[in-house]
This record gives C-alpha cells, structure tokens and sequence, in this order.
C-alpha cells in the first residue's frame, strides 16, 4: 500500500528502514522492469516498479527510486534525492488484470468493491461455457440471447470466489452494480424475459414488453435475497443502483410506461405524456416498495446514475429534453440549455429527499448543445460529483479548471463537476478529453471519488485523443494492429478540478473500452469493461 514519509521523527525521511515481507509465496524476484514478481500456485503477482513522488504546490514531483531485495523475502526501497521538508510518497501499486469469458461475446458493465479488496463484477454474454463456479445460483445460460453474469474475484485477482449467470430465456441486459455492507451484490438493467428469476418479489410478473429488474444475490452467489420485475406496460430500464448503510436500495433509469409503479406521496405520481420519464425508486434490506417517483418535463428524459448520502438523500443524474423538468429555485442553472442535432438536451443533476417526497434540488448542467450526464457519487461533506459527456461549445465550466473549451466541435469531449451540497453552485467544472460517443457507451457507474475529494472516471476515448499523465501505466496510445479505433482510459482528478493526478490509457490493439470503476479504502482503482485486443 501506499506509504507516506513525513519529516521528523520515527520513520522520519529515511526511507531505507522500510521493509515488505512477502509471505506464501516463492522467493520474491525484480524483472527488467524493476517490477516485483512474486509467484504463486494461481499465477505471478506483480509489484510494478515503485512510484515516488512529491507533491509541492500542487504538482507531483517525481523522484528516483527502486525496490531492493533483502535477506528472509524481504524488500526495501532505495531513493533518489528528495526534498526532506517535504512528505515523500513511495506508491508499489498492485496490480492485475484478468480476462473473463466464454467462447462468444462478454462485457463487463459494472463494478463494486467491498472492504475486504473483494471485487464484484456485472457483465452480459451470449457465451453457453462462460466459466461459473460450483454452487453457484444459475450454472447455465437460459436462452439463445444474451444472460447477466455476476463475478466475485478475490483481492488478488487470482480466484473466482463465485461466477454465476443471471437470466431468462429471452434477453437481459445489466447496467449497474452496488454491494451492501454485508457482501450482497445488488443489480440493476431490464429484462424481456417472462420467466426472468424472482424471489420475494415486489412484482412477479413482467408488466410488458421489457421491464426493469432489481436482483440482490447473497453473498456466496448461491442464491437470490430478493429478485423483482420494476415496470409497467411499456419500455421501463434501471441504469443506476446505489445502497446505504442500512442496505436499503435506491435505483433510477428510465420509465416509458405510464402504469410505472409509484407510491402515494411520492414528488411526482405522474408523467407529463407519452415520453420517457426519469423513475426513482427505494426499496428495503428485503425487496419491500419504500417509495417510487417520477421526475419528469414533457419531452424524454431518463435518469443514469445514483448515490445515496448518510441522511438517505437520493442524488441522481441522468439527461433531459425538457425545457419544463422537473427543477428548485437557486440552483447553478434553472434555465434549459438547449437541445443539438442529437435531441438529447441537458444532463441534469437532482437530490431527492429520504422520504422520496420533495426535490431538496434540482438543476440543469449544460450549454446550446447535447450534453448528458452519466455518473455520479456523494463525498460525505453532501457535495455531488458528475461526469457525462459534452457537445455544447458553451458548457459551463469554472475558472482554473483543467480544460474550459472542447477538443473539437464533432467529437464530445468528458466532463467532470463537483456541485455544493445545496446544489447552488459549481465547486469546480471541468472539461478532460476527447471521448468516443458517450461516457462509457450506455453504462453507468463511471465516476468514484476517494476520502480526498479526488474524481476518478473511466471511459473509451479516439486513440491518440485524450491527456494522459508521464508516469501512466499506459501514457501513449498503444499500437493498432487491427484497425481499432477506441480504447479505454482512466483519470484522476484533483480535489480542485485543476490538474490530472494520473490518466492512462487502457487497452490493446482495440477496440477496448472502459465501462465501471470502483475505489477501494486505499485509493486503488478496480476497472471492468470490454476488450477486443488479444
């Protein structure tokens, strides 16, 4: 894990007393890299080579240093000349990186961490010999389309601690994925499966054509908690799923259907018309209806990401096509900006009270073209962080911030803002880089922030486009051998919007894209999507 030497006393700046002890494995060896190799009976672990750094006004400082073996498997650092006034990082990040799949096409679509280093992971594949483990829930694929497949891997990226499929016999599709405190993976998408699995179920049956789902598997992957339809007689989707500490479950997406299922007192208990309305929906630890609402204008609008604070405050993003949405007084911005050639309008970003009765706020965020927003987490301060994707050359974005003006007017580029917790002004707004379509494709859960306040966002990004950082693990666009176009990346953003902490590409040959990320407590990233490079 990552060290941090102060001046002083104790460890004091003498970074030569610090020792690592490897245990459980073979004699641990360095490669040409200087990495750290360390093998065991379920493959290498790998130390890659050490980071160090200063950060002095702001900006990382990097400095000399290696790994050095020493007697009894242990292993010390040496260091280059440093500033001893100064906290010193020294950051041996572990890494792995793992296929997972069958024979035919997967995606992973979501990620989640629990505090043991444990990573859960939401993807879809058309494969009949995706690789599930015994006991697991559902061991074979339902249907001649495509089922969810839900993957539990252990710290070390060694182990399946569960694989199983998740489905009916028509089609699924998942799009987000949130872990309780108890190790229950909770899953959200939509289904057009009749005969999609339920167990203690809120409704039971599929209320139309496709409806969406909401599943919460226990934490061996052996069987369901609860599993429920959410719909009504049209299109309804879930596209983002957040849990709090109590294990309630907060999902949204988009409701087509004008018999969506809502609960008396809720904000809103009715659309405007036929389009699409942005649904948001709690339900208990036990699959119970707590509240269900719609926010709504008279054009589509669909909702895209959730968060929950410690109050049980709903935070949602998503987009809209509404000059007359759903919206509070006082906010960054209570006038609609415009809708493009694409018709998709504004992202938006709103705070839902914990009864699911009144909007404590609500705000447009975008400029005279198509902008969405696709993600978003809470800090415990209350402060909403987003990210989604930008066509507007008039977005809103605050002095000093990384990047203010597009890459280019036919590629969207990303944006990341943070929002104070009354919802009345922008903490920073930033633009980052050119993207390819939208963040992430149609997936969700592509932002999380650590206890600094620093923003990490993944996507798929043009090759060659995008800012990256020298010490990346991948700093350059790697090499097309087959006419990839895309690739995947990951950013980290300081607390102030300003700088890039680090940014990487992600990827092979290509096409590649990165669709989730999750934070564990020591800052390091979990990453999930889709990868067409051998």
């Amino acid at each position: 894990r990552r060290r941090h030497l102060h001046p002083g006393g104790g460890l004091g700046g003498d970074p030569s007393v610090i020792r690592l002890a490897m245990a459980g494995g073979e004699k641990p060896r360095l490669d040409k890299a200087g990495n750290l190799v360390v093998g065991t009976p379920g493959g290498d672990v790998v130390l890659q080579a050490p980071r160090i750094y200063q950060e002095i006004k702001g900006d990382r400082r990097a400095i000399t240093g290696r790994y050095v073996l020493q007697a009894g498997n242990e292993i010390g650092f040496e260091v280059g000349a440093f500033d001893r006034n100064r906290p010193l990082v020294i950051d041996p990040v572990l890494v792995y990186s793992t296929f997972l799949g069958g024979s035919s096409l997967e995606e992973g679509v979501g990620i989640a961490v629990d505090a043991g280093g444990n990573a859960y992971i939401l993807g879809r594949t058309f494969s009949a010999n995706f690789p599930v483990t015994p006991g697991a829930f559902q061991s074979a694929l339902s249907g001649p389309s495509e089922d969810l497949v839900i993957v539990k891997l252990n710290p070390t990226g060694t182990a399946r601690l569960y694989s199983t499929y998740l489905g009916g016999s028509a089609g699924e599709e998942g799009h987000a994925i949130a872990i309780d405190a108890a190790g229950h993976a909770i899953v959200t998408g939509f289904t057009s499966s009749t005969n999609f699995p339920v167990v203690a179920a809120y409704q039971s049956m599929n209320g139309g054509s496709y409806d969406a789902f909401v599943a919460k598997l226990n934490p061996s992957g052996s069987g369901l908690v609860f599993s429920t339809y959410l719909g009504g007689s049209f299109f309804d989707d879930g596209r983002g799923v957040a849990t709090d500490a109590t294990g309630n479950v907060y999902v949204t997406g988009s409701a087509g259907s004008g018999n969506f299922p809502l609960t008396p007192g809720a904000f809103r208990t009715a659309r405007f018309n036929f389009s699409a309305a942005v649904f948001v929906t709690k339900l208990s630890a036990s699959g119970a209806l707590a509240y269900s609402t719609y926010l709504d204008g008279s054009a589509t609008d669909i909702g895209l990401g959730i968060a929950v604070d410690v109050g049980g405050n709903a935070f949602v993003v998503g987009k809209t096509a509404s000059s007359n949405f759903d919206k509070t007084p006082g906010v960054v911005q209570g006038t609609f900006g415009g809708t493009g050639s694409l018709g998709v309008g504004d992202a938006f970003v709103a705070k839902l009270n914990a009864a699911g009765s009144a909007l404590l706020y609500s705000t447009y965020l975008g400029g005279s073209g198509d902008d969405e927003g696709r993600a978003i987490a809470v800090d415990s301060a209350g402060n909403a962080y987003v990210a989604g994707s930008v066509w507007s050359p008039s977005f809103p974005t605050t002095p000093g911030a990384f990047q203010t003006s597009r890459s280019a007017a036919f590629i969207p580029d990303l944006f990341v803002a943070k929002l104070n917790p009354s919802g009345s002004s922008l903490v920073y707004s930033t633009l980052v880089g050119q993207i390819f379509n939208q963040l992430g494709g149609f997936i969700g859960g592509t932002l999380a922030v650590n206890g600094a306040g620093n923003a990490v966002v993944v996507g798929r990004t043009i090759l060659s486009a995008y800012p990256t950082t020298a010490d990346a693990l991948q700093p350059a666009a790697p090499i097309t051998s087959n006419g990839g176009s895309e690739n995947g990346f990951v950013t980290m953003l300081n607390a102030t919007g300003s700088a890039l902490l680090y940014s990487s590409y992600l990827g092979g040959g290509g096409p590649d894209g990165a669709h989730g990320v999750a934070l564990d407590s020591a800052g390091d990233a979990y990453i999930t999507g889709s990868s067409w490079s051998g």
